[in-house]
């Protein structure tokens, strides 16, 4: 009984070094923002009336990144980056790519209309940065557009809020299952 045991502890424990690994691997950390033009999708004439972002020439331009971040090492303030137009009902189930800058992207996985009206609009949701040999990372998004005169701008920003747990949780969490799972088997016999 007590090799059984020991094969048991031993197992979880081993998977929960798995999992950990697993669980560990690094996110994208940082928060950025960017700023461009666009136009409205609409039903309408004005900002409260969109239904949609068409963004002037499909481009944007990063205002800042957080330094020393993961995004700081593959993205420079004042670089420009492509970014695709949306209605508000497109974002659903897996999200819609909003914008990508050197591998980096950014896909929209929910979108709430805040304010609206005929010289501003508020969006905000939720979303996730993907990068070749990162984690997905998720967090809040929020987008302000207002027009002025003949011009209609954008600022958009992001920040993270997911966290992954520590491989020193993930043991704890292993080696309680199987502390739970003998205790049961001592019960039975």
């Amino acid at each position: 009984m007590k090799k059984s045991l020991c094969k048991g502890l031993v197992i979880a424990v081993v998977g929960s070094f798995m999992v950990a690994g697993v669980a560990s691997a690094a996110l994208i950390s940082g928060d950025i923002s960017i700023s461009g033009g666009f136009d409205v999708l609409e039903d309408g004439n004005s900002l409260a009336d969109a239904i949609g972002i068409d963004f002037s020439d499909d481009m944007f331009v990063v205002n800042g990144v957080e330094t020393g971040s993961v995004l700081d090492s593959y993205i420079d303030a004042w670089e420009t980056g492509t970014i695709n137009d949306f209605y508000f009902t497109d974002v659903t189930g897996d999200g819609k790519v909003l914008w990508e800058v050197n591998g980096v992207t950014f896909t929209l996985t929910t979108l709430t209309v805040g304010e609206q009206d005929s010289t501003s609009l508020f969006l905000s949701g939720t979303g996730y940065f993907s990068y070749s040999g990162y984690e997905d990372t998720y967090g809040e998004w929020a987008l302000s557009g207002q027009t002025t005169d003949a011009s209609t701008t954008l600022s958009w920003s992001f920040t993270s809020d997911a966290s992954v747990p520590e491989p020193a949780t993930m043991l704890l969490f292993g080696t309680g299952m199987a502390g739970l799972a003998s205790m049961n088997r001592r019960k039975r016999y």
